[in-house]
């Protein structure tokens, strides 16, 4: 292995360095394109939605639940997902949190 005088081994094998600002574009360009941001953004809002919907005596635990599953499957699927395929999931999900303690117990007013 020949030194070809440079000293940083980055230079040697030939790739460039990055800076903080290139770092923050490739971040910002990520997330305009898989739209992370937004979809966050929308399921926190929803979750706080039904979260004050429960605490407000407007739906009963069963139907927050209900709600957060859905709210959940939705936010994880593109727009354009297949409706069946939605409901399989759905389903999924309802059959694995049916008897969970744990969600009860954040659910109970």
């Amino acid at each position: 292995m020949t030194n070809s005088g440079a000293s940083d081994p980055l230079e040697r094998i030939g790739a460039t360095k990055i800076t903080a600002t290139d770092a923050a574009e490739a971040s910002d360009a990520a997330g305009a394109v898989d739209g992370t941001g937004a979809v966050e953004a929308s399921a926190a809002s929803e979750t706080d939605a039904i979260a004050q919907a429960l605490a407000n005596g407007e739906i009963d635990p069963a139907q927050a639940k209900t709600a957060l599953i859905d709210a959940a499957v939705r936010s994880q699927l593109p727009p354009h997902a297949d409706p069946a395929l939605a409901a399989e999931i759905r389903a999924e999900v309802e059959a694995a949190l049916e008897a969970d303690p744990t969600l009860a117990a954040l659910l109970t007013p």
